[in-house]
């Protein structure tokens, strides 16, 4: 979606006012602003939905977590380390959005219990690489994607492809629609 900002200049009988204009595929929607109650009532719809979704895939892993003794944190880390490789501290922090001495902290503390390691990266031996153990990896492999799709693999199997298809593209149009929004 384009959108194209327009900026009156201030008369002595008007204050200066800027109009934004949605222009998508049925033309521009001067109607459909921020303020429009229609729109209010979809996005709180839809923010109800993700939420409800959200707790449904959350469920099972939320309940693996607590059985497991981790935090959060230390799951989320373990999380992107996993899917991502082996990362340096700075590049871990940037992708859990926690500073450097917090994700250093959570390394430390899954280093302890086993589940992390640091070692020294062989291409510029000034930086540590954070992977997971191969306890980590094994878990991952076993079974930890099965759980963490919880109740998702069930309700997917039961969509037909088409199905399964809109929902992606759903999600991936929402999800390209808010990251080309400025952060506020």
């Amino acid at each position: 979606m384009r959108h194209t900002f327009r900026v009156t200049q201030a008369r002595p009988d008007r204050r200066a006012s800027a109009d934004v204009e949605r222009a998508g595929p049925e033309g521009p929607e001067a109607d459909s602003g921020p303020s429009d109650p229609a729109l209010l009532a979809e996005a709180t719809e839809i923010v109800r939905l993700l939420r409800s979704v959200r707790r449904y895939v959350e469920q099972p892993k939320d309940a693996a977590m607590r059985e497991s003794g981790l935090t959060m944190p230390q799951v989320s880390t373990l999380t992107v380390l996993s899917d991502r490789g082996p990362l340096a501290l700075k590049d871990l922090s940037r992708e859990l959005g926690l500073s450097h001495s917090t994700v250093s902290g959570i390394v430390d503390r899954l280093e302890r219990r086993g589940l992390a390691r640091r070692a020294v990266d062989l291409a510029d031996r000034r930086i540590s690489l954070i992977s997971v153990t191969e306890v980590v990896d094994a878990y991952a492999r076993e079974g930890y994607t099965r759980s963490q799709a919880g109740r998702l693999l069930p309700a997917l199997q039961s969509a037909n492809a088409d199905q399964r298809r809109s929902i992606k593209a759903a999600l991936t149009l929402l999800h390209s629609l808010l990251a080309a929004e400025p952060e506020s």
